[in-house]
């Protein structure tokens, strides 16, 4: 159970940064934290993301 909540995030996340499709679109958006400040821009967060959700299953 713990790996689909996992695995839906980090889906979700590739999603929003480009790097991967939701539903039958794929596209790029900036995301801003709540200070405005850019996290990220078109695909730089898909190696941060993979290390993040992937790196307690070594």
């Amino acid at each position: 159970m713990m790996w689909k909540l996992r695995g839906n995030r980090y889906t979700i996340l590739l999603g929003l940064d480009g790097s991967a499709s939701i539903g039958n679109a794929q596209e790029s958006f900036k995301i801003f934290d709540e200070d405005d400040n850019l996290i990220s821009e078109g695909g730089d967060l898909e190696g941060i993301a993979y290390e993040y959700f992937h790196e307690d299953d070594n």
